[in-house]
């Protein structure tokens, strides 16, 4: 009922890995990081009412899953570690939301997978590379510089 939609998808895909944890499940979410400010968008308001019928308590489950998201793509690239160039690139994007704590969660990331996670900051353009190590996280110490506003 809930259709095929970008929304659908992330949904069934983010459970579907908290569920399963395996490889199919990871490609499927990592498939969605979002393309363009529309996707984006439909990420930062999931958990906003939807539609009139949708309860309060409907919108806190979608609002945690879009909280659970960040974690959710960290476990999901650990299992399929050629992503990673388009996993640190949307960092880029992720970390404007100052709630995001996207940054934080590739702590892991670039803990468990360093070599690889380096390279791919370094196929980041240089613009947006220099942006990443100075204003989102450092590689080489593995450590996040763009931290949720809560923190």
């Amino acid at each position: 009922m809930a259709g095929d939609g970008y929304l659908a998808r992330v949904i069934y895909s983010s459970r579907a890995l908290e569920l399963k944890h395996g490889r199919k499940s990871a490609v499927l979410l990592l498939n969605l990081i979002p393309k363009d400010n529309g996707q984006q968008r439909i990420l930062m308001t999931l958990g906003d009412g939807i539609c009139s019928t949708e309860t309060i308590s409907e919108m806190k489950v979608l609002g945690r899953l879009r909280d659970r998201l960040p974690h959710a793509l960290s476990k999901a690239i650990l299992l399929v570690p050629e992503q990673l160039p388009n996993y640190v690139a949307y960092a880029l994007t992720s970390v404007q939301n100052p709630e995001s704590d996207y940054a934080v969660q590739m702590r892991g990331v670039c803990q468990s997978k360093h070599p690889e996670f380096v390279k791919a900051v370094e196929e980041l353009p240089a613009d947006k590379r220099e942006w990443f190590v100075k204003r989102v996280f450092n590689p080489e110490g593995c450590h996040a510089l763009a931290l949720p506003e809560a923190q």
